[in-house]
């Protein structure tokens, strides 16, 4: 009686997960509701293993609880999230799971369901038969067992499948098909569909007097059943259309008519689906030179995809923000302001899909209630802030390949620049194995790559001479001179703004991989480093720099310094010791003054007790910047063999403390490398420290020879301590030392790939 109860609980459980499942997908909060789903698989896994463990079948429980309606509808709308997302296998997967069980169950109208969903995700062109089949097949189920509504579904499926392989005869007619069962079921909305879909596809056909009239009768019923929420059309679709179709046939006047009908309706609920057709309006009026009606449409549009975002969490937002499609709201947007002469507004525009999320992850650390988006009025305050020696140029790519320029001073001026011969085919990948992976360095291996396996060293020793992996095997520009690879990026990223920049700190906003440019390095026709005349840093959004600038004056810690080095994981993982990161730490430590955390002291309990404290933090450890990992010795209490959560420091960790840093310097290999996204960024150790709270840090490109990495360090330091200078031109000055050098001769691989990220600072160390 107990596991009766017990079991019902849990099903109690698969009801609730379900229920709000089921909720956020007809709100078209998919990703969200993947959560709930999985949750409610996990749930009804455990039943299954419980029954299994006590030997008892299975169907008495289905005869008691019903549950395996629940666990195919389960499986179904997990099918109907992951096919919403785009990866296919899984949606397949889940799919055939609920149909196996529907099947069984004899649940006939929920099976037309699986099968339209299963040739959804299985029409492509190598599976395009086996897609059909299965849409027969429903087509056929849905004749003998089931009402209008689910015969309607299977003929629409059936229609769009043909059209999107081009058989548009084949698609008409089964969209005919559609309208016959809706009249005789009396189903007007989904005749509405019908129509609607009709009249795009001789839209396609160029036959707009016959799609007009089509979608004439979509509107005369959608006005009659005033659509019901199971479908996923609104009248302000069908305005859409209409309004296209009078553009193709020259009727501007009705066109913006239905403009004006658009823009008042009340947005549905499917705010995504409605964003994305308000695109392509805005597009077909941009495309006839009717620049300001297209404005207004795109400037809808975004507002629809924004307000629906807002809703999502941060994974949504991140694999949202960088959807082609979306990313195409704000540069067209983008571009029709700047031909209508508005260049501050095309930059705020620019910067409106710029590392938002990070943004929005600061203002909470931060307190700050304004929502983090950055405003003219905003821009203007920001730009007043700085010195007079400091310039911000910000970098996009609104025109595809072409590069676009906003250069910004104190006086809150702003210039634009596009010049015709910027492009981004300038092979800087190329340049950048010319620097970090063209030779043999004395370098530990910082990264965490034996721990996953994916290299181990040559020959088991602890400190081997490497050879960096190469991390773009698929470059086109393998033979192109490295020597010349400077020069060309100089000309693509920097002669278009080379008179505005001179002899200033440069506070560069570059756009995706743009940020894994080592700009300190790019050379001019003479060979002239840029860092010979300029001090750099770098900046993930204008948004963010405003919210560093805007943080409580008592936020940041004043004193305190973090220093860590070498935690002891050699006895528990495959990574081996890092003797000189240790050395590298202690010389430090001894020149701050400070103890150090070395070894089987440097515990991950340890560094976050530490780590909201300190004004400075410095960490020479295995890292991983994809992951956003830093291996630290295992915490005191951790059994004989820890988990990994005992002693690997997450990017969740960091984001769990309140990071007060003024500065953080990751010593690690590859410290400024993570993911690239070409909205929000890298992401990778570097992003985490500063969306936790640090102010700025300092990271680096690729591997650098240990001693020249000590002996930068300690340079670096000094003159932060002793000459009392901020970090960006304690940097500067290093890289200027190192580079000037006569006695160590150090090159360009051993002082080009530090990179300030962030605020500039000063220190009182």
């Amino acid at each position: 009686m107990e596991k009766e109860y017990f079991l019902r609980d849990v099903l109690k459980a698969v009801d609730v997960s379900v229920s709000v499942g089921l909720y956020l997908v007809n709100t078209h909060h998919h990703h969200a509701a993947r959560k709930f789903y999985q949750e409610s698989t996990t749930l009804l896994e455990f039943i299954e293993e419980s029954l299994h463990q006590k030997n008892e079948p299975r169907k008495e429980l289905d005869q008691e609880t019903g549950d395996t309606e629940k666990e195919a509808e389960v499986y179904f709308q997990l099918g109907a999230c992951y096919s919403f997302v785009g990866q296919k296998e899984q949606a397949v997967e889940f799919v055939e799971k609920s149909m196996q069980i529907r099947q069984t169950e004899e649940h006939q109208e929920s099976l037309v369901d699986c099968l339209n969903l299963l040739a959804n995700n299985l029409l492509s062109p190598g599976q395009a038969k086996e897609a059909f089949e299965r849409l027969q097949k429903a087509l056929q189920v849905s004749e003998e067992n089931a009402g209008g509504f689910i015969k309607s579904i299977a003929l629409m499926a059936l229609g769009h499948a043909y059209k999107d392989i081009g058989e548009y005869d084949k698609a008409k007619e089964y969209y005919q098909r559609m309208i016959r069962v809706s009249e005789e079921f009396h189903v007007s909305n989904l005749g509405a569909m019908a129509y609607y879909h009709i009249a795009e596809l001789l839209m396609e056909l160029q036959q707009y007097e016959e799609s007009m009239k089509s979608i004439e009768k979509a509107l005369e019923l959608c006005e009659e059943s005033k659509l019901t929420e199971q479908t996923t059309l609104s009248k302000g679709d069908i305005y859409i259309t209409l309004c296209k179709i009078h553009l193709l046939l020259g009727q501007h006047d009705k066109a913006d008519e239905c403009v004006k009908q658009i823009l008042t309706e009340n947005r549905p609920k499917n705010n995504l689906d409605r964003s994305v057709s308000l695109f392509q309006l805005g597009a077909f009026f941009s495309v006839n030179g009717k620049l300001e009606q297209a404005c207004d449409i795109i400037s809808e549009s975004i507002k629809c995809y924004e307000s629906e975002r807002d809703l999502f969490n941060d994974e949504f937002k991140l694999s949202s923000g960088d959807m082609v499609e979306h990313l195409e709201l704000y540069r067209h947007y983008c571009l029709l302001l700047v031909a209508l002469g508005k260049p501050v507004q095309a930059l705020c525009t620019a910067e409106r899909a710029r590392a938002r999320l990070l943004a929005e992850m600061l203002a909470e650390k931060y307190a700050i209630r304004e929502k983090a988006e950055l405003s003219e009025n905003d821009l203007s305050i920001l730009l007043k802030s700085l010195n007079q020696n400091q310039i911000v140029v910000f970098i996009a790519t609104p025109r595809g390949k072409r590069i676009t320029f906003w250069i910004m001073k104190n006086d809150a001026s702003l210039e634009m620049r596009n010049p015709k011969s910027a492009n981004q085919d300038t092979p800087w990948k190329a340049y950048f194995e010319s620097l970090s992976y063209g030779r043999s360095i004395n370098s530990e291996d910082r990264s965490l790559l034996a721990l996953y396996d994916i290299q181990s060293a040559a020959d088991g020793t602890q400190h081997d001479r490497i050879r960096e992996k190469r991390l773009f095997e698929d470059s086109d520009d393998e033979e192109l001179e490295a020597q010349n690879l400077p020069n060309q990026l100089y000309y693509t990223l920097i002669a278009p703004i080379a008179d505005r920049i001179q002899n200033r700190e440069v506070v560069l906003v570059p756009e995706g991989s743009m940020a894994m440019v080592p700009f300190a390095a790019l050379q001019d026709d003479s060979g002239k480093y840029l860092s010979d005349s300029c001090r750099v840093r770098i900046i993930p959004s204008l948004s963010t720099l405003k919210l560093i600038l805007d943080s409580p004056e008592n936020y940041h810690s004043q004193t305190g310094a973090l220093i860590v080095g070498d935690p002891q994981v050699s006895h528990v993982t495959p990574l081996w010791q890092l003797k000189a990161a240790r050395q590298e730490a202690r010389e430090i430590a001894n020149l701050l003054e400070v103890e150090p955390l070395l070894g089987e002291q440097a515990t991950k309990e340890e560094v976050l007790r530490r780590i909201p404290v300190v004004c400075l933090i410095h960490i020479a450890a295995h890292g991983d910047a994809e992951r956003g990992e830093i291996a630290c010795a295992p915490n005191p209490s951790s059994p004989q063999i820890p988990a990994k959560e005992d002693y690997m420091l997450t990017m969740g960790d960091i984001a769990s403390v309140r990071i007060r840093a003024k500065l953080v310097v990751l010593s690690c290999c590859h410290s400024a490398k993570g993911k690239i996204m070409q909205a929000e960024g890298v992401m990778g150790i570097a992003r985490a420290f500063i969306a936790s709270g640090a102010r700025s840090v300092l990271v680096s490109l690729w591997a650098v020879d240990d001693k020249a990495t000590k002996e930068f360090m300690i340079r670096f330091y000094g003159h932060l301590k002793y000459d009392k200078m901020s970090a960006s031109e304690a940097l500067h000055q290093t890289m200027k030392w190192m580079r000037e050098s006569k006695t160590a001769r150090y090159t360009v691989r051993e002082w080009a790939p530090f990179v300030l990220i962030g605020d500039d600072v000063n220190l009182d160390v």
